[in-house]
């Protein structure tokens, strides 16, 4: 079981990075973000998300838990449905 430093919000993106770690979009220079150093077994990473991820993130939470799992890409920006295709997130995705 890893544990994870406090959520910092960061509010302009000094270059662009590695995509969003819940929905795999680009965060680009300029953007806000939401990052948080996460720790498992001796290995350490960076998380990363959009601010509209992080919400869905802590909805998901609220749900199932405070130990959950989540895999990159597995949600759309904003939420966490799974990609079910009904819902607006995943109608949004679909028209763009």
């Amino acid at each position: 079981m890893g544990y994870s430093t406090q959520a910092e919000h960061v509010k302009s993106a000094r270059k662009d990075h590695e995509p969003c770690d819940w929905c795999l979009q680009k965060i680009k220079k300029g953007d806000s973000y939401v990052r948080w150093r996460w720790y498992d077994s001796g290995d350490a990473s960076t998380v990363r998300v959009h601010p509209e991820c992080y919400q869905a993130l802590k909805e998901m939470q609220k749900s199932e838990g405070w130990d959950f799992e989540f895999y990159p890409g597995n949600n759309p920006r904003g939420g966490f449905c799974g990609w079910c295709g009904e819902c607006e997130h995943c109608k949004a995705h679909k028209a763009a």
